[in-house]
């Protein structure tokens, strides 16, 4: 059987982990001069509609689909609302306002990642993901360093036998 203190070992290790790469994804998402910024065009501008089964509703998100170039070379990308503006997913009304910002053929500024253009974002920055998970990595790591404090407090006792 797995000792509380082996479990928290284990459990400390992956929660050690998923902090790390919860924090690696921040600081890669972030602004961490990782983004060049250069004009991009709108192409299209629309509402995604979608049905989640688990709470039997429509989630709407605006998507943006835009081209830009980088020395001579044109990309084209997509971005959803997650990316660069809040609405609420289960209305319409604010998703298609948020789609409505961004006309065909209006001029936007795009960020792409400096070694790899085809990445691109409307707005750089860690996502609410990268976030979730740099938190959850740090609950565990601590639900883990108490299993840890609370498996070694009786190993030095002599039982009564």
């Amino acid at each position: 059987m797995l000792s509380s203190r082996a479990f928290g070992w284990i459990v400390l290790s992956s929660g050690t982990a998923l902090f790390c790469i919860g924090l690696w994804l921040v600081w890669d998402g972030g602004d961490g001069g990782n983004w060049s910024r250069v004009s991009g065009t709108v192409l299209a501008s629309d509402v995604e509609t979608s049905f989640s089964f688990s709470d039997f509703r429509f989630r709407f998100r605006p998507v943006v689909t835009f081209e830009y170039c980088v020395d001579g070379r044109k990309y084209r990308a997509s971005a959803t609302a997650a990316t660069w503006r809040q609405h609420r997913e289960d209305d319409v009304v604010s998703a298609s306002g948020a789609a409505m910002d961004h006309v065909k053929g209006s001029r936007i500024d795009v960020f792409h990642r400096r070694d790899d253009p085809e990445w691109a974002a409307l707005k750089p920055g860690p996502r609410n993901w990268h976030l979730w998970l740099l938190a959850i990595g740090l609950v565990v790591a601590i639900v883990g360093a108490i299993f840890l404090r609370a498996g070694g407090a009786g190993e030095g006792e002599v039982s009564g036998r």
